[in-house]
């Protein structure tokens, strides 16, 4: 999981998935911790 795949999620527009970013975000760095 070298790539970032969620990087072109992050181009959605600011709305009700701003939540899901950060969620996102923190999810990713927390797998990448424990990888």
């Amino acid at each position: 999981m070298e790539s970032h795949p969620w990087a072109v999620e992050w181009e959605m527009p600011e709305s009700d998935d701003k939540w899901f970013k950060i969620i996102t975000m923190n999810f990713v760095l927390s797998r990448r911790i424990q990888n």
